[in-house]
């Protein structure tokens, strides 16, 4: 391998870097958004003591994890990309950004939503709502 060659492989790989950790960036993001806004429908449903403005707040909490699974599929598959591309660098195009050839091994947006730690965080934010908003409909009326 040639020292151009080189530079060009630890370009790309840096390229592809960048690209997971901006993915990362907007998993973190979604987490902060979902706690947000979900728990401002959570704190006025109890405050306004309406259990269906604290149901509302159960779809920002479903769409915030949607929306983490996403972008975590996404940043495995630049994973998976990464790492073929350090491992055999002859076997894709210089600077070669296609991710989409991973998606299979990876699974789908909705199933990486029950990924371990998505369901944790993800899963218990939005069982807080549920009890919330049993226990505004069943106590607090």
């Amino acid at each position: 391998m040639t020292g151009t060659d080189r530079s060009d492989l630890h370009k790309h790989l840096e390229f592809i870097q960048n690209v997971i950790a901006r993915l990362a960036n907007n998993s973190f993001l979604m987490k902060g958004w979902a706690i947000t806004v979900a728990g401002a429908f959570y704190g006025f449903g109890v405050q306004q003591k309406l259990w269906e403005l604290a149901a509302i707040g159960l779809l920002p909490a479903l769409s915030f994890w949607w929306l983490d699974a996403y972008f975590l599929r996404a940043e495995t598959m630049f994973r998976c990309l990464y790492n073929s591309v350090g491992r055999n660098p002859k076997a894709h195009e210089p600077f070669d950004m296609n991710h989409r050839a991973f998606e299979k091994e990876v699974g789908s947006p909705t199933g990486m939503m029950f990924s371990q730690t998505l369901r944790v965080f993800h899963g218990v934010q939005f069982l807080i709502g549920v009890a919330i908003t049993i226990a505004i409909a069943w106590f607090l009326n």
